[in-house]
């Protein structure tokens, strides 16, 4: 078996890293993107079992990540939580997840470390174990 693999792509760093350490902590291997376009080149290369998305990301923003990614890198349906410290977010979330993105979570940042560990082993769709192939 393998740990759980979650994608992290935050625009804020101290956050990105707290954030980073509480999903080890609770047992997940991390990936960490800090703007739009290093989320999707992970987002490419695939493996993913979960993604925390931040909105406010730079170059093309988590909005753009979201609009992009079924036609850039099809991928299955990835279970993802969305933030924002904007008041707009969870509107632009809820006509994102409408149009292009059909699975996850929004919460309004910021997210207590630990609570976004626990939400994210919570998501809807996230395997609780993954098997590795002989």
């Amino acid at each position: 078996m393998r740990r759980r693999r979650v994608l992290i792509a935050d625009a804020d760093g101290s956050l990105l890293d707290a954030y980073a350490a509480a999903l080890r902590q609770a047992g997940f291997e991390v990936a960490i993107a800090a703007d739009g376009g290093q989320c999707m080149d992970r987002l490419r290369d695939g493996g993913h079992d979960a993604l925390v998305l931040d909105l406010d990301l730079l170059w093309a923003g988590g909005a753009g990540v979201l609009a992009r990614w079924p036609e850039d890198a099809p991928r299955p349906a990835v279970p993802t939580l969305v933030l924002s410290g904007r008041s707009e977010g969870g509107r632009l979330y809820r006509l994102l997840r409408l149009v292009a993105f059909p699975t996850g979570e929004y919460r309004d940042k910021p997210v207590e470390p630990g609570e976004l560990a626990e939400r994210v082993g919570r998501l809807p769709g996230l395997p609780s174990l993954v098997a590795v192939s002989p």
